[in-house]
């Protein structure tokens, strides 16, 4: 239910849609958007943030959660109902993240969303 919701409301909130239409080279939109984002985003938020605060000695539930909820903030240009999306999309990363101990997991879904947010903005121009 949860990914179903995530897909078929993605959040765009009109943003990425005004991204794509004000890039000068769709190209590099998509690379900042669906690579160089969600390195950045991982790197810091799980690959530092989180495990920072789990070598300090905080469970792992909090710790997951600090980082999605900081990671959550980074994304205010969106609505309540897809900043709480995001919330739980980041805990999803978070826990892929803790268990795997790898960034891959989280950086591949992180990466799948952007892209998916992008397809999706795209599409819904051509069809208003």
């Amino acid at each position: 239910l949860f990914f179903s919701r995530l897909l078929a409301h993605t959040p765009t909130g009109g943003f990425v849609q005004a991204l794509y239409l004000d890039a000068n080279q769709p190209m590099l939109l998509v690379a900042a958007l669906c690579l160089a984002a969600p390195l950045f985003e991982e790197l810091l938020f799980r690959g530092f943030f989180q495990s920072v605060l789990l070598r300090w000695g905080c469970p792992a539930w909090l710790s997951i959660s600090a980082a999605s909820f900081t990671w959550t903030i980074l994304h205010s240009q969106y609505g309540l109902v897809d900043l709480s999306l995001l919330f739980c999309t980041g805990l999803i990363m978070g826990f892929l993240r803790y268990r795997s101990g790898s960034l891959w997991p989280a950086l591949a879904m992180h990466t799948g969303i952007n892209l998916t947010a992008l397809i999706h903005a795209i599409m819904s121009l051509e069809y208003t």
